[in-house]
């Protein structure tokens, strides 16, 4: 008799666990935090900014403002205001556009913003690799935020789905004649170029936003549905269509961009998927711990049965 309980308290408690159990890992979330696009501030009018020097092969055509600071106004070369639906602004009275474009205090702003949106932009890697990648050959590419050595693009790279997405160059970005960058919003698509810089092939047609610590080389007749902002170095152009898209604010990030991440080596891609703990009450423990205490209420009860000495 005394064992048919024994067995059965186990039997119970072998149950409550394993109801216990599933109850922290009942949904699931992605790993991946896909990303936050940065605020440009005063630096979003600009299609091109420059530090050294701006310098065109005509003709070119512009949609926004152009920029060039902290180098003086004498540095820029070939263009005009014909090809610049915006201003070209310079530190003097000395650029294309003399006194309408002189506001050094508009450029130091604007190259304030840049600096602090390329720091921005060094968020947690969802894939990276310590090796020259061809993005070509990871298209569709979803949103996420993938890190490499150096990117090249050979062909053509579809962006798939809706998001942000940012690609960290720890040295260079490569595109090669005629390549091309499809699929994507323009104000999400981001080119950070850590320590080198973009040079962008002859008839090349890219979308988003570079931002280059030094320099930016946009070859003959190159197009980009975005930006190119230079912090330290030159751009140069050459008979290239840069629109320069009017964006919306991006919503405030939820968390504080990781500057350590370059430390981790994950593959690629990876867009990653795992448990999580669940956050509502935890009903199995509080069953599990219900169970062991009618469990030692009852096994002390038969313990006095069978070994106190009988009246």
């Amino acid at each position: 008799m005394y064992k048919l309980k024994y067995l059965t308290l186990s039997t119970i408690l072998v149950i409550s666990l394993s109801l216990a159990g599933p109850s922290s890992d009942v949904s699931a979330r992605p790993l991946t935090n896909h990303g936050v696009s940065p605020t440009l501030g005063t630096a979003a009018s600009f299609s091109v900014l420059g530090a050294t020097a701006v310098t065109n092969v005509p003709t070119s055509v512009i949609g926004g403002d152009v920029g060039l600071s902290p180098a003086a106004g004498g540095n820029y070369a070939g263009l005009t205001p014909v090809e610049v639906a915006g201003t070209i602004y310079s530190v003097d009275s000395l650029g294309p556009d003399g006194l309408a474009g002189n506001n050094p205090g508009l450029l130091t702003t604007a190259q304030n913003d840049n600096t602090a949106a390329f720091g921005f932009l060094n968020q947690t890697c969802d894939s990276d690799t310590a090796a020259v990648v061809d993005l070509t050959a990871l298209s569709p590419l979803g949103p996420g935020v993938y890190c490499a050595d150096a990117f090249l693009l050979s062909g053509n790279l579809t962006l798939s789905g809706s998001g942000v997405w940012i690609f960290k160059s720890r040295a260079t970005l490569t595109t090669s004649a005629n390549s091309s960058v499809t699929g994507g919003d323009p104000c999400n698509v981001w080119w950070r170029l850590e320590s080198s810089s973009g040079d962008i092939g002859t008839g090349s047609q890219m979308i988003g936003n570079i931002l280059a610590l030094t320099s930016i080389n946009m070859q003959a007749g190159a197009t980009l549905n975005g930006r190119v902002l230079a912090q330290t170095g030159a751009v140069t152009l050459n008979n290239n269509t840069i629109s320069g898209p009017v964006c919306v604010a991006p919503p405030v990030a939820t968390s504080t961009p990781d500057d350590d991440n370059d430390n981790a080596v994950r593959s690629l891609p990876n867009t990653g998927g795992a448990p999580i703990r669940n956050e509502g009450f935890p009903w199995g423990l509080v069953i599990f711990g219900g169970f062991s205490v009618i469990a030692l209420v009852l096994g002390g009860r038969a313990y006095r049965r069978t070994h106190l000495p009988k009246q």
